[in-house]
């Protein structure tokens, strides 16, 4: 009884330590490729939303300048206004 003990205590030591070497030696291997790989996909991720947001407050900015323009009065609304403002600085 004490030799079957023996060997599966043996069989799982064994079996402990050679997982544990091939958990070591593929993690070292392993890790900076996926690191690698986790840091190519965030800067291809970060240059593709940040081309998406220039080009969103770019046509923002364009918008907003042109009703920024389109709401200012026009030479004849000016002209007119600047001639009733006249008219009536010279009647008082």
């Amino acid at each position: 009884m004490i030799t079957l003990l023996t060997i599966l205590a043996a069989a799982a030591l064994a079996s402990a330590l050679t997982a544990l070497l091939v958990y070591r030696i593929a993690r070292s291997r392993l890790l900076p490729e996926i690191e690698l790989a986790l840091e190519r996909a965030g800067t291809e991720a970060a240059q593709k939303i940040g081309e998406e947001v220039e080009g969103r407050v770019r046509r923002g900015v364009q918008e907003g300048v042109t009703s920024a323009v389109s709401a200012l009065p026009s030479r004849e609304v000016l002209r007119d206004t600047a001639r009733a403002a006249r008219t009536r600085a010279r009647r008082s």
